[in-house]
C-alpha cells in the first residue's frame, strides 16, 4: 500500500514506512489518535481524545496541534515541523516519544507520540 492509498483526508500523508492496515478503525481505538497536515493542523481526532484531552473531536478539527501542548513546547514544535517539511530531517523519533500534553482545563499530562 502506498502512502497515498491510506484514505486519509486530502493533503495528509503518513511518514515513510507507516501505513494504515486494512480494518484499522481509528474511531474505535482507546488511545487518542490525531492526524495533522504539514502545517500541524488537525484533520482527524478519534473519540478517545475526549477522555485524554477533554476536547470533543470536532473541537480540534482545523486547529493547530499546539492547542494540545503547553506554551513552552509550542515554538519548538512549530519550528520542528517547518524544518521537517523543508528538509525532511527530524530531530525526534516520532515513535514512542514521551512528552507533555495539555488538557482543555490547562492540566499538563504525560503523552506519547507514535
Amino acid at each position: 500500500m502506498s502512502r497515498r492509498d491510506n484514505h486519509l483526508p486530502h493533503g495528509l500523508e503518513l511518514p515513510k514506512g507507516i501505513g494504515l492496515k486494512p480494518g484499522l478503525h481509528a474511531t474505535a481505538a482507546t488511545d487518542a489518535i490525531i492526524f495533522i497536515d504539514r502545517g500541524s493542523i488537525i484533520h482527524f481526532a478519534n473519540p478517545a481524545v475526549e477522555e485524554v484531552f477533554d476536547y470533543k473531536p470536532d473541537e480540534l478539527i482545523g486547529k493547530s496541534l499546539t492547542i494540545l501542548q503547553p506554551e513552552a513546547l509550542r515554538g519548538r514544535h512549530t519550528e520542528g515541523i517547518k524544518r521537517y517539511v523543508k528538509t525532511g530531517i527530524k530531530k525526534l523519533n516520532w515513535r514512542a516519544t514521551e512528552t507533555v500534553g495539555l488538557r482543555k482545563d490547562g492540566a499538563e499530562i504525560p503523552v506519547e507520540n507514535g
